[in-house]
């Protein structure tokens, strides 16, 4: 197996993630038009959708250490599959609210495939790598964007965000199969344990993090409520304002690999 497979392999998890967990973005107006929900509930979906994310990735990049990023990225795109699905059998804001918690921590895949990949490429194309990886795989909520009010205007909006769980589950099968860890003829590492969380002690690890929480957290929000935003501002439907706010989403898939 070659790095660049493995680099294509861990993307295409990663897109599959961000699906996932940016499928109900795209049709926030239809859920809360059908459901009688309030702006304020629209609001509070969103920030649970990434809520559990936060010390999930901390949890789930302790796994990697510890398990390797194969079986992590089977398991979790296996189990969070279910729900996935269940949104789309939600009936009322605290359902989808308990469900939303729960489908945030897809978005804990992030953290397996910087691992994977890092240990698959040299140093001299490790940046243009992990910009392939994070970049590709981010548009995976372009994607969403773009997919998932049209399969809402044809088959309606439960059908569209549970459309997630196929790739979900075939994808933990393909991850589970084809993915190693590291290249033939090395050893998977796995750190000591008192050192897991060692780059929050460093006071460099927490200036990256809060660079990181104001540019990725900034580009959450957007990929939250922009479709809203366009239909609600600007009277587009669910469909057009999808079809604009995917720009956003994908222009990851040159930003990042050019970083």
């Amino acid at each position: 197996m070659t790095r660049w497979r493995t680099l294509h392999l861990a993307w295409i998890s990663f897109a599959i993630t961000f699906y996932a967990w940016f499928s109900l973005a795209p049709v926030a107006p239809l859920v809360q038009r059908d459901l009688g929900l309030s702006n304020g509930q629209i609001a509070w979906l969103t920030a649970a959708g990434v809520a559990l994310t936060i010390p999930g990735r901390l949890v789930v990049g302790a796994m990697v250490d510890r398990l390797g990023p194969r079986r992590t990225f089977a398991a979790l795109l296996l189990l969070l599959a279910i729900p996935v699905g269940l949104v789309g059998l939600a009936h009322g804001f605290r359902e989808l609210l308990v469900l939303r918690l729960l489908v945030g921590l897809v978005g804990c895949g992030f953290v397996i495939g910087i691992r994977l990949v890092a240990d698959w490429f040299p140093h001299r194309e490790l940046g243009l790598a992990e910009g392939i990886y994070g970049g590709w795989g981010n548009a995976g909520a372009g994607v969403a964007a773009l997919v998932v009010p049209l399969l809402a205007s044809r088959f309606g909006w439960r059908w569209a965000v549970a459309s997630g769980v196929v790739p979900m589950v075939v994808w933990a099968l393909v991850v589970a199969r084809y993915v190693k860890d590291v290249p033939d003829g090395r050893v998977f590492r796995r750190p000591l344990v008192d050192s897991t969380y060692s780059p929050l002690r460093d006071p460099r690890g927490r200036v990256l993090a809060l660079a990181y929480l104001a540019s990725f957290g900034s580009e959450l929000a957007v990929v939250g409520f922009l479709t809203k935003m366009l239909v609600d501002r600007f009277g587009l439907t669910p469909l057009h304002a999808g079809l604009l706010a995917s720009m956003f989403g994908l222009a990851n898939s040159y930003s990042r690999p050019a970083g």
